[in-house]
């Protein structure tokens, strides 16, 4: 028994013993393996085969077989791609201030950027370098060094030479290194390249030269697969096959004219040939031209049921063009036809990920990476996966590695720097950009993402210049989007190019640069995100809007739930306006699980407090938010006091790819003055006060039948109680105070649908919506003789009680098309019927906009409208807000008959200014009850627009903006508005604002604005009874307003001082929108923070 003891534990021990690392902490790890290799201990002489995850310590020597390939990660992170026939031997012992290993034979591509010192050592030459991007050869008599990126110096006994970016030094044993000029690094690097598959070396009938051409590109070999191809394509009889492979070589080195002429004289002599066909797919996805593409698939498929290439190559096409079920089915029949494709998994790797089913996620693409060592997409997607866990750094190595694995993919380098970026690393983040925009281009990716990282370095101008670049290749993003959709998570992707416009005040551009894209592609959430921002008097009802089209179209986000941006009547001073300033659209370039928190607070004088508080909570498909916020402002005047406090939950789901819901709810309770800021303050009512509490729901969602067809629904509901006291005194009797306290209760309920259809040309929109809302009015009055000298004298009072109910039917119809490059035009008919307490009508209203672009530098816009305002649950709407660029919705009373002409131009002058022009008309015919009569009348309301504007980037640093806005309101003589003492007839108004913005690479903005208003209004007192008395008071005056601002590193957020109206300028002057403050009537200093968490 005590034998039988310890011989099991002499075995356990044994196994535990051969388990342990033999180094800790090893010096490389076997990261991707594509064929054989083998490792020898530094104790033994013998060779053992290694595998992909394999340990390395110091001393051991790594040899590639033939026709094989592997990437090596060393203990610094840095990465070797090994080509075949080659051998690596690791330091016995590394140094504390680098690291070295020993090329004795065969090459690598090394990829590193991280900062320490690194030595490669050969037989001819040593290559020292510190970050950077370069191969090495070693030759039998000769070595060769080739740098892409970085610096490198090479030295032997003989001599040295520093290389830069480009060049290519050679150096034998007998002299020393020098510069070539007839060898091109990109040359040096083809072997490190992955091309794609088009030939099945198992279907009967291969040709042997074919198969093996075919397995030269894929270990590598590029100059023996040419040769074997030109032989094949020597001759009268050209093998169609050969032709598709040179097809491949030539769109892998960039030439994708030349790989097109290709493919299509392999498809003429062979139409039916699933090679060539494949090739042909593969070069019209290079010129942009995806139909083309699917449609040389769909034919192989005809001809070639059981091909699993094609069906894994449709299932590539199907996936980027957003159509997820398709890709999926086909993924699928790929995987059942050929099992041990690499490609087939891939994809239905990435389709598990868009489904946010990461476990499945994961075993196909640790599935396709076994099978193909050499396909970079699977570790594409494990990086993705695992950065929507969380885990960035692992997430930022598998990037490392299929860009090491690919290293001419701009797209893989976009990933990779929108990594870097993630962990803070900037200056590789630059340098991964910069590449890809060098490798590719025609991609607009590489410039957006650049832009988000500059605007997170404080440098806004760079980034306008980069978003602008990437609006210009936009017609390209066929590049990117036929990689399999991989940017899954859209929703930071859509945090927000309007963040660049806003930090330089140049939310301008925001019209030009999207008024094309949301004729032609309205369900676009990014394109509402940036409208959103656009914001201007009197247009809160499109701004909230834009924001609830926004969410509804979204795919997941932490940034669902917003409670300040999503109310239209705030009415804060623009001093505590925290959505211009909040952390939240910048804060995440990845969308991962976990737990996130964004905090935006304001703090000033005249007891000026706000807070935004927004918790949200991530797990696969499910998002989860908390909200809250609070408002505080003891106001300019005497009771013009605010508070405000309103508290949110929402829920959003993924409940399949292209299918998400969302849910919202929010509390909301408020107390204030009177709130009319006007010519003069004595015009605020003393005694007039308001309190609100009420709370509304919303449940929406967006399902995607095809990637071109897509259906929106929504239904919203509130309800609430609103008290108000006054106290007035009639000019008829002025010795009678009365006291009137009106109590209204109201609740409601809108529902909408929305139908998007999308060719490549056009666009069809048509919805359908109704609203329905009660309200009962408790009015009470008490009536008071005040005699001087006496104490009041009560006279009693009433109490009387309305009911009302407002009942609204819309439907419409837009259609957008694109009649040429240059000109789009929209037509809409919209159908309404509206029956309220003001109102009883059925309206048609016809709606027709144009855009041309002139040129690269000219944009034109045109209008001609008509509408009418609906009523909605908090001013929020899916049907579409615009036309042409042009505001369609405004914040007029319900049921308002609006007809809106306007013409606008937009024009680059060169990259650093901007100029533009835009008139604008409206007549609108305002539904209102005569309190004296019952009857229900119209009054004619004016309002004409006249803006012209310049926006200027003189040097790197500085953005200046300059505007000139003439504005004629004329509200009428026949609307009486007795909740105003003196209510606005008409209102001209002429502003120009000057802004200057300085930001600093140290994170250190300045913002200043001075600016000049002139305005005239004509006012009537409507509580003194008719004749009305009038009054015309006008002012023209300077404020000035600062503000300096220092981002935190990290994008963490950023800390803020400032100051309104610097010189405590007293003037008279009437907000045009009451919804939205502009002006401080009195120095206000303040203090802001931004956290995002």
């Amino acid at each position: 028994m005590l034998l039988t003891c310890l011989l099991l534990l002499t075995t356990v021990t044994a196994s535990l013993a051969s388990d342990a690392p033999r180094c800790s902490p090893p010096m490389a790890r076997l990261a991707s393996l594509q064929g054989a290799a083998d490792v020898q201990y530094p104790d033994t002489a013998t060779w053992q085969p290694a595998e992909t995850g394999q340990i390395f310590c110091p001393g051991d020597r790594i040899r590639v077989a033939a026709d094989s390939r592997a990437v090596v990660e060393l203990r610094d992170e840095t990465l070797l791609r090994l080509d075949q026939k080659t051998t690596l031997l690791l330091p016995e012992a590394a140094r504390d201030d680098g690291f070295w290993v020993d090329l004795t034979e065969g090459a690598l591509y090394l990829l590193s950027r991280i900062r320490r010192q690194l030595e490669i050592r050969t037989p001819f030459v040593n290559a020292g370098l510190e970050g950077t991007e370069f191969v090495v050869r070693v030759l039998p008599r000769q070595a060769v060094v080739s740098v892409l990126e970085g610096r490198v110096a090479v030295s032997n006994p003989r001599g040295r030479l520093s290389l830069l970016p480009g060049q290519t030094a050679t150096a034998t044993a007998d002299s020393a290194p020098v510069l070539r000029l007839d060898i091109r690094p990109d040359d040096a690097v083809r072997w490190a390249l992955y091309y794609p598959v088009v030939l099945d070396r198992r279907q009967p009938g291969t040709y042997d030269a074919l198969a093996a051409a075919q397995q030269a590109l894929a270990a590598g070999r590029v100059e023996d697969a040419e040769n074997l191809l030109r032989d094949l394509r020597t001759g009268d009889a050209v093998h169609p096959t050969a032709l598709a492979l040179s097809a491949i070589v030539e769109l892998v080195r960039n030439d994708n004219e030349r790989a097109l002429r290709l493919a299509r004289q392999a498809v003429a002599d062979d139409p039916t040939g699933s090679s060539a066909l494949l090739a042909l797919s593969y070069a019209r996805q290079a010129v942009f031209d995806l139909a083309g593409a699917t449609s040389a698939i769909e034919t192989s498929l005809r001809h070639h049921p059981q091909d699993a290439l094609s069906w894994s190559r449709l299932a590539e096409l199907r996936a980027s063009t957003g159509d997820p079920r398709a890709a999926y089915a086909a993924a699928q029949q790929a995987a059942d036809l050929a099992p041990d494709l690499s490609r087939t998994q891939s994809v239905l790797g990435f389709m598990a990920l868009s489904a946010l089913d990461l476990d499945t996620a994961a075993t196909a693409f640790e599935t396709a990476a076994a099978l193909d060592g050499a396909d970079p997409l699977p570790h594409l997607g494990r990086g993705l996966a695992l950065m929507r866990r969380g885990d960035v750094d692992q997430g930022v190595r598998e990037f490392e590695v299929a860009a090491t694995l690919d290293p001419s993919s701009a797209l893989l380098r976009s990933y990779l720097g929108k990594a870097y970026a993630e962990q803070g690393r900037d200056r590789a983040a630059g340098i991964e950009f910069e590449r890809a925009k060098a490798l590719d281009p025609l991609d607009p990716t590489p410039w957006l993402y650049d832009s988000l990282r500059k605007l997170g370095n404080n440098e806004p101008v760079a980034a306008l210049a980069d978003i602008q670049q990437s609006l210009r290749l936009n017609d390209n993003r066929a590049v990117t989007r036929s990689r399999l959709l991989l940017d899954s998570d859209r929703a930071a992707r859509s945090a927000d190019q309007g963040q660049v416009y806003r930090e330089l005040g140049f939310e301008r551009l925001v019209t030009g640069s999207t008024a094309r894209s949301l004729m032609l592609d309205p369900s676009s959430a990014a394109v509402h995100r940036l409208q959103s921002n656009a914001t201007a008097p009197r247009r809160q009802a499109a701004r909230v809007s834009e924001l609830l089209q926004w969410q509804i179209n979204a795919p997941l986000t932490p940034n669902l739930l917003q409670l300040q941006q999503t109310e239209a009547d705030l009415v804060v001073t623009s001093a505590a306006d925290l959505v211009a300033s909040s952390a939240a659209d910048w804060s995440q370039l990845f969308v991962s699980d976990g737990a996130s928190l964004r905090l935006n607070a304001v703090g000033g004088s005249n007891d000026l407090f706000s807070n935004d508080l927004t918790f949200a909570y991530q797990a696969g498909p499910v998002v989860l938010g908390l909200a809250q916020y609070h408002y505080a402002f003891d106001g300019f005047a005497d009771n013009n006091d605010q508070e405000r406090d309103i508290y949110g939950a929402s829920v959003q789901w993924q409940a399949a790819p292209g299918t998400t819901l969302f849910a919202e709810y929010r509390d909301d309770e408020r107390a204030f003055g009177d709130l009319s800021l006007g010519f003069d303050s004595r015009d605020i009512a003393p005694d007039l006060r308001t309190e609100i509490d009420s709370n509304r729901w919303r449940i929406g969602g967006r399902h995607a039948f095809t990637p071109s067809t897509s259906f929106l629904a929504t239904v919203a509901g509130f309800d609430g109680e609103e008290r108000q006291r006054d106290k007035v005194t009639l000019s008829t009797a002025p010795l009678i105070e009365t006291e009137l306290d009106t109590t209204t209760d109201d609740d409601g309920w809108l529902g909408e649908l929305q139908l998007i259809h999308r060719t490549t040309d056009s666009a069809w929109i048509a919805g359908i919506g109704y609203f329905e809302a009660d309200s009962r009015i408790d009015t009470s009055t008490e009536s008071t003789l005040i005699l001087p000298g006496l104490p009041p004298i009560p006279l009693g009072g009433s109490m009387t009680s309305d009911h009302s109910d407002t009942r609204q039917a819309n439907a419409y119809v837009y259609w957008s098309r694109a009649v040429n490059t240059q000109l789009d035009l929209t037509f809409a008919l919209a159908y309404d019927n509206f029956d309220g307490l003001t109102l009883d009508q059925d309206q048609f209203s016809p709606k027709a906009g144009f855009v041309w672009q002139a040129n690269d530098a000219l944009q034109l816009r045109g209008i001609a409208a008509r509408g009418m305002k609906r009523a909605l649950v908090a001013e929020q709407t899916i049907e579409p807000t615009q036309v042409a660029g042009f505001t369609q919705m405004f914040d007029d009373p319900d049921g308002s008959d609006t007809r809106l002409f306007g013409l606008a131009f937009d024009a680059t002058l060169d990259r650093a200014l901007v100029v533009g022009a835009e008139l604008r008309k409206r007549e609108l015919k305002v539904p209102y009850l005569n309190v004296s009569t019952g009857m229900r009348n119209g009054a004619d309301w004016d309002e004409t627009n006249g803006l012209v504007y310049a926006l200027w980037t003189p040097a790197k640093h500085l953005a200046i903006r300059t505007e000139l806005s003439v504005e004629e309101l004329d509200f009428g003589d026949t609307f009486p508005r007795p909740d105003q003492p003196w209510s606005t007839a008409s209102l001209d108004t002429i502003e120009v604002p000057v802004t200057m913005v300085y930001a600093a690479p140290s994170g250190l903005t300045l913002r200043a604005t001075a600016r000049w208003i002139d305005q005239e209004a004509r006012l009537i007192d409507t509580a003194a009874g008719a004749p009305f008395p009038m009054r015309t008071p006008s002012d023209d005056f300077w404020t000035f307003d600062a503000l300096l601002e220092h981002r935190l590193p990290n994008r963490l957020g950023r800390v803020a001082v400032g100051v309104q109206n610097l010189f405590d300028e007293t003037f008279g002057y009437q907000e045009p929108d009451l919804n939205q403050p502009n002006l401080a009537r009195e120095r206000t200093v303040f203090v802001r923070v931004n956290l995002a968490l």
